[in-house]
């Protein structure tokens, strides 16, 4: 006859887990990072724009010989 199987009351960690998921949560991970890395390039592109637009104006403010925008309030 055959014995009856043994039955564990402690079951391995993530036996109810899909296997995919690691997989997916590694992919979910980079992908945040990716976009976080992307976001932060475009910001402080941004802020380059805005303060190479400023001396810009200010080279044009000097070769008209006008006050500067924060002299003139």
């Amino acid at each position: 006859m055959n014995a009856p199987a043994k039955i564990s009351a402690v079951e391995a960690p993530g036996a109810d887990m899909p296997r995919w998921l690691p997989h997916a949560l590694v992919a979910l991970i980079i992908a945040t990072l990716v976009v976080s890395l992307a976001a932060m390039a475009i910001w402080e592109e941004r802020i380059r724009y805005r303060e190479r637009a400023e001396v810009a104006t200010q080279n044009v403010s000097h070769m008209l010989d006008l006050p500067a925008p924060e002299q003139r309030l």
